[in-house]
């Protein structure tokens, strides 16, 4: 048998768990197991893991301070049979591959998975990112037959975008365990239009697209949809919340819109930008590099 600390559940290295495998004749039986319980918190550290045991029972010691007041000496006796224990992580066994949207509106987008557990499962969540951007992460529901569900939610597309979504499920059980499927990807494809050409169908709904390109590096595009005349108006503001720029675009029809901005002069950082066509307003961000 080994036992080693183990710092994968936690990658700034704060956090450690006590692992174990054992082996018979050189092979190794079953998976790694979690030994000690594990709580995230701040500092937590394990350390001089020790163990005895004869054919069917271990005892565990270890350093713990978790109290953050000196080291104590924890101890744990199981048997190695670890029913209370899970040595393999849960099974994806199936996810719901969408098609590429071109029409809108642009979600929300049901995702299915198949996760199963030889024990219990504690959750299941989908990770989702837009053109590759920071990813969301969404909690799975539990349905029928170890199956889980969330939608991605509604997204904006604006004329002569397309947004391309990638997302993958993840899983982990009560013995932190943890497994995540390969990645999925669709794409949702904005209407083609020129500005000042007449688009062969409105949008239903009031929309802010994504700025563009994002990071910005001098010129920025903004793209909005309007399913009735509006009077539009854009701000952009700085992460203190100082107005830097804004647009009177005054009354607009109905349709897809876009607002350029050379912004060469703008300095590094983070900006939001939020439109106000009537009764609709919307929030983004966005970000300015050198």
């Amino acid at each position: 048998m080994v036992t080693w600390e183990d710092y994968r559940y936690d990658p700034s290295g704060n956090i450690s768990a006590i692992m174990a495998q054992v082996y018979q004749m050189g092979v190794p039986v079953g998976g790694n197991v979690v030994v000690n319980d594990q709580v995230l918190a701040n500092r937590y550290v394990y350390g001089g893991r020790n163990a005895a045991c004869n054919n069917d029972r271990i005892l565990f010691a270890w350093e713990d301070n978790r109290r953050l007041k000196g080291m104590d000496v924890y101890a744990k006796l199981t048997d190695w049979d670890l029913q209370h224990i899970e040595a393999e992580p849960p099974v994806i066994s199936y996810i719901d591959s969408l098609p590429d949207d071109d029409a809108a509106p642009y979600g929300p987008y049901p995702v299915k998975a198949a996760v199963t557990d030889n024990q219990a499962l504690a959750w299941v969540r989908l990770v989702y990112q837009l053109n590759g951007g920071s990813p969301d992460t969404l909690g799975m529901l539990s349905g029928t037959a170890d199956t889980f569900e969330v939608s991605i939610p509604v997204q904006a597309v604006a004329v002569n975008e397309t947004l391309t979504i990638n997302y993958r499920a993840i899983a982990q059980d009560s013995s932190l365990n943890k497994v995540g499927s390969i990645q999925y990807s669709f794409k949702a494809i904005g209407p083609m239009g020129v500005a000042g050409r007449p688009e062969t169908s409105l949008p239903a709904v009031y929309a802010l697209g994504n700025a563009c390109p994002n990071p910005s590096r001098g010129r920025t595009v903004f793209s909005y949809q309007l399913p009735r005349a509006s009077n539009v108006s854009l701000k952009v503001y700085n992460i203190a919340g100082q107005l830097i720029k804004t647009f009177n675009e005054g009354q607009k029809p109905a349709g897809y819109h876009q607002i350029n901005w050379n912004n060469h002069n703008l300095l590094a950082g983070v900006y939001f930008y939020r439109l106000q066509a009537g009764d609709f307003s919307a929030i983004k961000k966005m970000i300015a590099v050198k």
